[in-house]
């Protein structure tokens, strides 16, 4: 058999050569489609992170602002409500209906309060669900504090302490409408804030905003929402919902004739 001769060993060898190693712009390619993937990665990484915190925001939202809206409702409606009796003769008779509420208007950009009562015999527990306290009136008082905390407590009560119903709250604002008459005789409906020259039995209903925040996510979001008082939100991160209900008082949802 005749054995390759030297010169042939060394083409051969010299093509091996050749198909081994990478050169540096080969090197460099590899670095950049690697670091590409790597950056998409953390990309979608963050986008599902951030879709959980607001999912997560969201259900908590609406979980703590059903509660929020059912308790307010609630107490609101039944404020200064009469307790209808019937007598021996068959009449139905109505008893003298309670002071109903009472308004305090936040001082700049400060929270407004509001305290809704009726009779204990209509509705015996307080906004938190307690059934406490021998007084023939509640008396529940809803506040932000200083905790940004929704809360409230039956006044009622000398040993009730403010509980939360929700947390978060960063602004609580409060509107009235008032009925009034007109030079002509006929009656107007205008939306005015708390005040001292307010007639309980013109005002029908109370609007109730609020104005709620949550955790900050991953990237900031801009924000076009205006809160209660018209104002603009900041784009600090956090989601922030605005949401506004009306409640009509039972005793003044029809106008007298």
């Amino acid at each position: 058999m005749k054995m390759p001769s030297q010169g042939s060993r060394r083409v051969i060898s010299r093509a091996g050569a050749r198909q081994t190693g990478l050169s540096l712009a080969d090197w460099l390619v590899g670095q950049a489609l690697a670091a590409m993937v790597v950056l998409a990665a953390m990309s979608a990484w963050g986008f599902a992170q951030q879709n959980h915190t607001l999912t997560h925001e969201g259900l908590q939202q609406t979980q703590q602002m059903s509660w929020v809206w059912r308790t307010l409702g609630q107490h609101i409606r039944q404020a200064g409500a009469a307790q209808a009796t019937q007598v021996a003769a068959g009449l139905i008779a109505l008893s003298t209906p309670t002071p109903m509420w009472a308004a305090t208007d936040g001082t700049g950009t400060q929270a407004d309060s509001l305290t809704t009562a009726h009779l204990r015999s209509l509705e015996g527990r307080d906004c938190q669900g307690n059934i406490k306290g021998s007084n023939s009136n509640l008396r529940n008082r809803f506040t932000v504090n200083t905790k940004s905390e929704l809360t409230c407590l039956d006044d009622a009560n000398p040993s009730a302490s403010a509980q939360a119903l929700a947390e978060g709250i960063e602004d609580l604002q409060l509107r009235y409408a008032q009925r009034t008459m007109d030079g002509n005789g006929l009656a107007q409906l205008q939306w005015v804030p708390a005040q001292a020259g307010m007639v309980p039995n013109q005002v029908l209903a109370v609007e109730v905003c609020i104005r709620r925040t949550g955790a900050p996510v991953t990237k900031a979001m801009p924000n076009t929402l205006k809160g209660c008082r018209g104002e603009s939100l900041p784009n600090d991160g956090r989601v922030r919902w605005v949401q506004r209900q009306v409640f009509a008082w039972r005793q003044t949802a029809k106008p007298a004739p």
